[in-house]
């Protein structure tokens, strides 16, 4: 997966961050792992929905940083400068995606397709409403389409929330889970009330 920055990280990138942090490996692990709970605290104090994610998109910063060259006088320091402008870029980001996903139908509005029981489609609607509003517009208008239409629909999705497509198949996999997960259990105690 590459991230949203389009940077992946090699291991001589990953290598001269190591070293930066200590000439020993394993303390260097160390001090890589406490700096990255930190950077992941950070992102969770500002409310971000992905923290480790972001901290790991931050980290790849600062190793691309001192891959290039640059001189880093207090690494921890820096990486927190780094891990603000990712937040920023965040924000940025969600304030974007959820313009985009309030012009897409409502959750109560729709019908989830492929619900081919009128026990399984009340439990897929209900299911729909426990989701956050922004991931409930984003499933139905994912499906909306059919056939050929769905493509070409999915990639205007994707544009309009400013990430990959491959991105968005995978945040739609999130989604479409835990759906599936709550309309097993709806299922089952229907089942069990009968």
């Amino acid at each position: 997966m590459t991230p949203e920055n389009g940077f992946v990280l090699t291991k001589d990138a990953l290598d001269v961050l190591l070293g930066r942090l200590d000439a020993d490996r394993a303390r260097a692990g160390a001090k890589y792992e406490t700096l990255r709970v930190g950077l992941i605290r950070f992102f969770e104090w500002r409310g971000a929905s992905t923290p480790m994610e972001h901290a790991d998109e931050t980290l790849d910063r600062v190793a691309r940083k001192l891959q290039q060259g640059e001189e880093i006088r207090d690494l921890p320091t820096f990486a927190v400068g780094v891990a603000r402008f990712v937040f920023m870029e965040v924000v940025k980001r969600r304030n974007t995606q959820q313009a985009a996903l309030r012009k897409w139908p409502s959750p109560a509005a729709a019908d989830p397709p492929g619900a081919p029981s009128d026990e399984r489609m009340e439990c897929a609607r209900k299911c729909l409403q426990t989701l956050p509003t922004e991931n409930a517009r984003l499933a139905i208008a994912y499906y909306q389409e059919d056939k050929a239409k769905k493509i070409a629909n999915r990639q205007v999705i994707a544009d309009e929330l400013g990430v990959s497509l491959n991105t968005l198949r995978m945040r739609m996999q999130r989604i479409r889970e835990q759906l599936e997960q709550c309309i097993l259990e709806c299922e089952k105690k229907r089942a069990e009330n009968r």
